[in-house]
C-alpha cells in the first residue's frame, strides 16, 4: 500500500525543483474505488497497488512538468512527503520512468549508506587479506 504520511522522512528523492516523473495512464490498470482507497490492478506485472486518498492525489500531478514542491504546495503538503511518495510510486511502477532513471539529491541518509557501504568493503578486504597471511602455504613452512 502506498501510503502518503506526514511524519515519513526522505530517502532518495527526485530535486524538490525538478519535475516529478509522469504518471502511467489510469487506463493502464484496472481501477476500483474501496472505501477511501483506490486499488489499481496492473495487468502487465499482475500486481494490485493500493493508493491512499493523498497518494492517489500526488500520484494525479505526476504530469512531468510539475515539481514536487509545486505539487506539495497545490495539496498543502511537506516537499519531503511528495519525495517520498513520488519514490514509492516509482517503486510500485505506477510512473512512466523508475527511480533510478531520476536525477537524485545527496541526502544525509544516502551520505551515510554509501559511506557505510564503503567501509563495510574496506572491513571485508581487509579480513580477507588477514587471513589469507595467515594460512599456511603450503610451501615447507
Amino acid at each position: 500500500m502506498i501510503d502518503a504520511q506526514e511524519n515519513r522522512t526522505h530517502t532518495d528523492a527526485v530535486p524538490s525543483g525538478a519535475p516529478v516523473p509522469a504518471a502511467r495512464p489510469l487506463s493502464d490498470f484496472a481501477v476500483e474505488q474501496v472505501g477511501d482507497e483506490l486499488v489499481l490492478f496492473d495487468a502487465e506485472t499482475m500486481q494490485y497497488h493500493t493508493l491512499n486518498g493523498t497518494a492517489y492525489q500526488i500520484w494525479h500531478r505526476c504530469d512531468g512538468r510539475a515539481s514536487a514542491a509545486a505539487v506539495a504546495a497545490d495539496l498543502g503538503l511537506t516537499v519531503e512527503v511528495v519525495q517520498e511518495t513520488v519514490n514509492d510510486l516509482g517503486v510500485a511502477s505506477l510512473l512512466q520512468s523508475p527511480p533510478e532513471s531520476w536525477p537524485t539529491v545527496m541526502t544525509r541518509r544516502r551520505a551515510t549508506r554509501y559511506i557505510a557501504a564503503g567501509v563495510a568493503s574496506a572491513v571485508r578486504r581487509a579480513h580477507r587479506a588477514f587471513h589469507d597471511r595467515s594460512k599456511p602455504s603450503g610451501c615447507g613452512d
